[in-house]
């Protein structure tokens, strides 16, 4: 048996001897031969196993983000069918002569007392619901409607509840429907510090007999207008006492523009939306008051 047989074998029995042994050369020609044979294995088996947690690091976060994502879609379309509806859009279409829009879904906005609030207004003209005070102490406090998206201003100590007056911003011309069953019982001019600002409409509501549900801001619809396919009339100045109303169907005016009303009283609604601030303001009030 030759020497390097014998190295050989002593080293695959006992390294650590191999290892220490001063006068023993290994012939590089056997160290060829073995130690790659060897290492390759165990570095293949490494790389091997780095790819491999690569991989499963990868797929991780692939499978992490699905899961994120279908969670954002799923927490979406709930909130939208179950939660806050939108109820306004950012940029108001403008009503004009041709343009009369559609009629308001049969959505309830806000509640006060036995009253149900209809929305009023087509909803793609709404550019905001506000929720105010007003300087009646016989005004009924709205409760908003909580999945109607919708803004409360801040109190400003006027004797009504803070939350007894209801604008709706929406595009001069936007026609207004009634906000609930019930009775025409009033129709008189309007005036902010001796400007004139359209009529006032009181109705009635089946509801409940002791208040009224007041609406102001608005104006007749002109004749030109032809407004009969969403008002079921040719045309009108303005409504009649005495006159049945139904919530989003039956039409009582248009919506005013308020820029003549800018030297003397600014709309509080013109504070959130840009222009005069045109709305249709609603209060429920107490017969009497």
């Amino acid at each position: 048996m030759t020497d390097a047989t014998c190295l050989l074998i002593e080293g695959i029995l006992q390294p650590s001897r191999l290892a220490f042994r001063p006068c023993c050369a290994v012939p590089s020609r056997l160290v060829a031969a073995v130690i790659p044979e060897r290492l390759e294995p165990t570095l293949g088996l490494r790389e091997r196993e780095a790819r491999s947690r690569r991989r499963r690091s990868l797929v991780g976060a692939v499978a992490a983000l699905c899961v994120v994502s279908v969670a954002a879609v799923v927490w979406s379309t709930a909130r939208g069918s179950g939660g806050v509806d939108p109820g306004a859009v950012a940029s108001p279409v403008t009503a004009s002569a041709l343009d009369l829009g559609v009629r308001p879904p049969d959505r309830i906005i806000a509640h006060a007392g036995l009253v149900d609030i209809h929305l009023p207004i087509d909803r793609q003209r709404v550019a905001l619901t506000l929720f105010r005070s007003v300087d009646n102490a016989g005004a009924v406090g709205f409760k908003p409607d909580g999945t109607w998206k919708h803004t409360v201003a801040p109190s400003d100590g006027r004797a009504g509840p803070e939350t007894a007056g209801l604008d709706i911003a929406a595009p001069a011309g936007a026609i207004v429907y009634a906000p609930v069953d019930g009775t025409i019982t009033s129709v008189v001019d309007y005036e902010v510090a001796g400007v004139m600002a359209g009529y006032q409409v009181d109705i009635t509501p089946d509801a409940q007999s002791d208040v009224v549900v007041r609406v102001r801001h608005i104006e007749g619809i002109p004749e030109d207008r032809r407004a009969g396919p969403v008002c079921e009339v040719g045309s009108f100045d303005r409504p009649n006492v005495g006159t049945f109303v139904k919530a989003g169907i039956t039409c009582i005016g248009q919506v005013r523009d308020a820029t003549n009303l800018l030297d003397v009283a600014r709309p509080e609604v013109a504070k959130y939306v840009s222009g005069a601030g045109n709305h249709v303001h609603m209060e429920v009030v107490r017969v009497g008051s």
